[in-house]
């Protein structure tokens, strides 16, 4: 973020993740995925934007310690932003220039931030007599073990429950705006003649990692995905990068946006309800009391999801009326609106559970 943009971007960033139900139901479950190791992966995203052009030995020591701090709170963690900073640096093989990270600085910082977790590590081991081998065999497990049993089926089954926990807490609207993202950034990148990758893209590169390895280990309680809250500040980053940088508020235009979105937070509230709780303990207790009321609540979700994106589709309509230079601005700008709406609603709900 820069430029004359770069407060609205960061504070309309700050508001996607201080008013995300699941960002707020996070700060609730006191564990290493909710607290330390969303502000370590955030600080090393920061020192990775603002050294990367200029690698040099501070830069690499830095980086390495980040890395292995990381390591020590959550090994996975670590592992994911060695696979971002290993493909970042594959893509700029060709286009590298002297002092920018590539493969050369990649591998510094492996063998020094694999070097330090080592050291420490090793040493919390012998003091408290714990296993050197046990992050590692976590991780081992949480990738292969349900291969090795031939539960195949059961492994594709548990990643849409992922998915749909994580849709129904980041709201299906963060994903409608995020995801699309990728395949843009992507094509944009191929159609650029000068094919120059930036900080941004090591931004996506991350995300989608953490996001892909934790739908696939798992990580889901009770339709709450606690895995995943790192995710959550990378996405509205994104998300506030690529939909605010053409907006720019104006008094009638905000007044129109609250009240659109006030609106809104009253439709969900009589039509959507809660999601959450009806796919998730509604579904558990009619379990046992016979197909035909499963069935009834599986109509009912079908017909609350139904309700909540209906808006979006009516958005999508009142679109095609617009003139081609506003269309963009009148779409971001409504998709936002139903996004808080979403976010508000279920955190209103939340808050009598």
């Amino acid at each position: 973020m820069s430029g004359k943009n770069a407060v609205k971007e960061a504070v309309a960033g700050l508001a996607l993740y201080a008013l995300s139900p699941y960002g707020i139901q996070s700060s609730m479950v006191l564990e290493i995925d909710t607290t330390i190791l969303i502000s370590l992966i955030l600080l090393f995203v920061l020192c990775f934007i603002k050294t990367w052009r200029a690698m040099n030995l501070k830069t690499v020591l830095l980086q390495s310690a980040l890395i292995a701090l990381i390591a020590l709170a959550k090994l996975p963690g670590a592992i994911a932003i060695y696979a971002a900073l290993f493909i970042f640096a594959l893509i700029r093989v060709k286009d590298g220039r002297d002092g920018e990270f590539s493969l050369k600085y990649f591998f510094m910082v492996v063998a020094l931030s694999a070097s330090m977790f080592a050291l420490t590590w090793g040493l919390y081991c012998f003091i408290h007599s714990v296993k050197f081998s046990t992050p590692f065999t976590y991780i081992y497990y949480s990738f292969f073990s349900m291969q090795a049993s031939g539960a195949i089926a059961q492994k594709f089954s548990q990643i849409a429950r992922n998915c749909a926990g994580l849709a129904l807490w980041l709201s299906p609207y963060m994903l409608i705006m995020a995801l699309p993202l990728f395949l843009f950034r992507i094509i944009e990148y191929f159609r650029d003649k000068n094919r120059r990758i930036t900080e941004i893209d090591f931004i996506f590169i991350l995300s989608g990692l953490m996001l892909a390895g934790y739908l696939y280990t798992g990580g889901v309680t009770h339709s709450f995905p606690k895995y995943h809250p790192s995710t959550l500040p990378l996405f509205a980053a994104l998300v506030s990068l690529y939909f605010f940088k053409d907006i720019e508020p104006e008094k009638r235009g905000i007044s129109l946006f609250c009240a659109a979105t006030l609106l809104l937070v009253i439709y969900n509230l009589i039509f959507v309800k809660d999601l959450v709780y009806l796919t998730e303990y509604r579904v558990r207790e009619q379990f046992l009391a016979g197909d035909s009321e499963l069935r009834k609540v599986f109509a009912e979700i079908s017909l609350r999801s139904a309700a909540l994106l209906l808006p979006g589709f009516l958005l999508l309509f009142a679109a095609r009326a617009k003139k081609a230079a506003d269309r963009g601005k009148f779409l971001k700008t409504g998709l936002f609106s139903l996004l808080f709406a979403s976010n508000i609603s279920l955190n209103l709900i939340q808050m009598k559970a």
